[in-house]
């Protein structure tokens, strides 16, 4: 079944009231159903998600589809995560076989076990990693990956050249802002995986986003995702290989995501 923001925002319930108003984020609002949905997960999977933090998608993916998840982060990151996700768990009440689907990994890139994982996410995590980092995970994914595993990753998009942000001000660490050669040079070609889809999407209103970073919509968080429509949209959408599309195909002015779909042949 397919879900939306509104299905994230009432995933918070189960956490409690304080978690439903201060509301689900919205700089996800349709990255993490376009994740979700084109993960397309079965219990019987083994499930990773990649530079995780303290998110609530991987938690959503055991809720909805009671299969094995793992997560997995930087190790200067993981303490953190752990007393996060320990709490989150005990909120959410889950039976006790759910729980034992539940792991935190905390073994390095290089430790985590080859031909493994039916289904991976990456969300906006690529893109801050320095140096060829995003190339070399790339790598690692594919090799963790089951023949016919499926990865879905999402990255800043830059309709025109590729560009690296030492400390932008809105984000306040590196990033990449990735063109479509970057995307085809550091990411598809040196995976070996085949695209079986692309999306890219963005924001209606890039004002919106700027006055919700300073807070403005305080009252309002809870709210905003029952009308994703109205904030974020898909502009243009393809399946199979990456390719070249006329400048007219895209409206430059409000893509800033990509969301890529790559399988191992």
């Amino acid at each position: 079944m397919k879900v939306s923001a509104l299905d994230f925002q009432i995933f918070l319930v189960r956490l409690g009231h304080e978690y439903f108003f201060q509301g689900f984020y919205y700089f996800k609002f349709l990255e993490y159903p376009l994740v979700y949905n084109n993960l397309n997960l079965d219990p019987r999977d083994k499930y990773l998600d990649i530079g995780s933090g303290q998110s609530i998608f991987p938690l959503f993916a055991l809720v909805k589809n009671d299969c094995y998840v793992q997560v997995y982060d930087d190790y200067s990151l993981i303490k953190d995560s752990m007393e996060y996700y320990k709490n989150i768990i005990e909120k959410m009440s889950l039976s006790p076989s759910s729980k034992e689907k539940f792991t935190i990994n905390e073994t390095t890139e290089t430790d985590l076990p080859s031909d493994y994982f039916d289904k991976i996410s990456c969300i906006s995590v690529l893109e801050h990693s320095r140096g060829n980092g995003d190339t070399e995970t790339i790598k690692t994914i594919s090799r963790i990956l089951k023949k016919r595993g499926k990865v879905v990753m999402t990255l800043p998009f830059n309709n025109g050249e590729y560009i690296e942000e030492e400390n932008p001000e809105d984000i306040g660490f590196f990033q990449r802002l990735y063109s479509l050669d970057a995307i085809k040079h550091r990411i598809g070609d040196p995976s070996g995986l085949e695209v079986e889809k692309v999306i890219y999407f963005g924001e209606c209103n890039a004002h919106i986003g700027r006055l919700y970073r300073q807070n403005k919509f305080h009252r309002l968080k809870w709210i905003m995702p029952f009308f994703p429509s109205f904030f974020w949209r898909i502009c243009h959408s393809y399946e199979g290989g990456f390719r070249c599309f006329h400048e007219k195909e895209l409206d430059k002015k409000y893509i800033g995501v990509s969301c890529i779909v790559m399988r191992k042949k």
